[in-house]
């Protein structure tokens, strides 16, 4: 028993000494067999990204009656401000701007930077907004950061809508539009839970537990957009998107066979 102990031992140091993997190696594979689950799904699964688009804001903006009694009416008008007036000049700013990054960084590498560090910075902002003090100008930043990202991400996604699946291009489209107009039933419903039936003043138990649970929205739509970009025909699409759009002037020489995971994964080393 002692000798078999050493040998299995012994087994795994060589397993592990011979055949181990870099960290990124082993998500990227990961993440491909999430993706083939994916692809089949997309319509769910752009539903999904439409919900975790608006949810954010739905949710910030819910709580408007709460943050009235804290900072008075006027608050009303300026967090709607805060919160739509620069999805507006984010729109214009992608219409001028995204096609230089494609064509320098490519599509894939340029979605890749626009979406992920969006849905971060939404989950971030969600998660500290029943902790920021009581003063109006930390709530509006709050309410602005949501606000840009949202508009990166949207406008970003449309564009995505536009080669991902493209011989499902407009069912696509319809239930991501259907995810960010029906968010608003999802953050219904998680308040209805976190603040017992919709009490007029929230407890700090209450906000943290509805913050929280929005959060994960765009928390798993990150997730599932990560694994969607490891799957070929995301790769393939952008490839040909980038040679469609840009031809001969495309400047990047990309590896559309590495999973866009990889660049957010430390390298091996050696």
């Amino acid at each position: 028993a002692h000798c078999n102990t050493l040998q299995h031992a012994a087994t795994s140091m060589f397993c592990l000494a011979a055949g181990s993997e870099s960290l990124s190696t082993v998500c990227s594979k990961v993440a491909e067999r999430m993706s083939d689950a994916l692809l089949p799904r997309t319509t769910f699964v752009f539903a999904l990204f439409g919900c975790a688009t608006s949810a954010g804001q739905l949710a910030l903006l819910s709580l408007l009656t709460y943050y009235s009694r804290l900072f008075g009416r006027e608050i009303f008008g300026r967090i709607n401000c805060a919160v739509y007036l620069p999805s507006l000049p984010i729109v214009l700013l992608q219409g001028r701007l995204d096609s230089l990054c494609d064509r320098r960084y490519s599509s894939a590498t340029a979605f890749n930077f626009r979406i992920i560090p969006s849905f971060l910075i939404i989950i971030a902002t969600l998660l500290a907004l029943p902790f920021i003090p009581d003063l109006e100008c930390a709530l509006l930043a709050c309410a602005a950061s949501i606000g840009i990202s949202t508009g990166v991400v949207f406008g970003s996604f449309y564009q995505l809508l536009t080669f991902v699946s493209a011989e499902e291009q407009k069912k696509n489209t319809a239930y991501f539009a259907f995810g960010y107009q029906g968010s608003g039933v999802i953050v219904f419903l998680l308040s209805l839970l976190a603040f017992d039936g919709h009490e007029s003043v929230p407890t700090r138990e209450g906000l943290e537990q509805f913050f929280v649970s929005v959060a994960l929205v765009p928390a798993l739509a990150l997730v599932l957009f990560v694994s969607l970009t490891a799957s070929n025909t995301y790769r393939d699409s952008a490839r040909q998107r980038d040679d469609v759009s840009f031809g001969d002037s495309f400047q990047n020489v990309a590896d559309y066979n590495t999973p866009l995971l990889t660049p957010l994964l430390p390298e091996e080393e050696g």
